[in-house]
């Protein structure tokens, strides 16, 4: 959990690892209000400076220092307030995150599967488009996962990125020429109707 985490803290576009933050808090054993007191009072006292520093760590934190760092911290409660502002990644993770825990397990997995194929669309100005994955759902579900999970957690944030960095990120109807793209590579791939 603590590696997952401090992603949030890394100098980078943390939303390039909601799907990989989203995995790790499924998987763990702890409530949504345990996951947020971890996060504040065992990770973020040991990361949050990294966003503070001119040159700050973009790729990973070094693990073998990260769990130290935090095992140091178990039992304690932060007595300071928090340095930086990490509520509105916190909020569409926690989000979605309250979505999955309600599906069964094997649904929460092929939709975690979904989320990490779509996330691109939303996020990066030309997503490259995979190959489907064995067991992905069919066109429909995508489209409404996309429409109605997805984008509607995502697109406040998304047409703010790209009005701050048009040439990075998508508009809104960049995000829109990427679905295009990627439905017509499914249908060529899988004969989608």
């Amino acid at each position: 959990m603590w590696i997952a985490l401090a992603d949030l803290y890394l100098d980078t576009d943390v939303r390039l690892s909601y799907a990989y933050i989203l995995r790790a808090l499924f998987d763990s054993p702890y409530s949504i209000e345990e996951l947020r007191a971890i996060l504040d009072n065992e990770v973020a006292p040991v990361v949050e400076g990294n966003l503070l520093s001119v040159a700050g760590e973009w790729g990973a934190f070094d693990e073998e220092w990260l769990v130290s760092k935090a095992a140091a911290r178990l039992g304690k409660k932060r007595w300071t307030p928090s340095l930086v502002d990490i509520g509105e990644d916190w909020d569409v993770l926690s989000g979605l995150l309250r979505r999955l825990r309600v599906l069964p397990p094997e649904e929460a997995r092929r939709r975690l599967a979904a989320w990490t194929t779509l996330l691109p669309l939303i996020l990066n100005r030309t997503a490259a488009i995979q190959e489907p994955a064995p067991g992905e759902p069919p066109a429909e579900e995508l489209e409404r996962i996309f429409r109605e999970e997805l984008l509607p957690v995502l697109l406040p944030q998304a047409v703010e990125f790209a009005r701050k960095s048009p040439e990075v990120y998508p508009s809104r109807a960049g995000i829109e020429e990427n679905w295009t793209r990627f439905a017509a590579s499914r249908k060529a791939w899988t004969g989608w109707q």
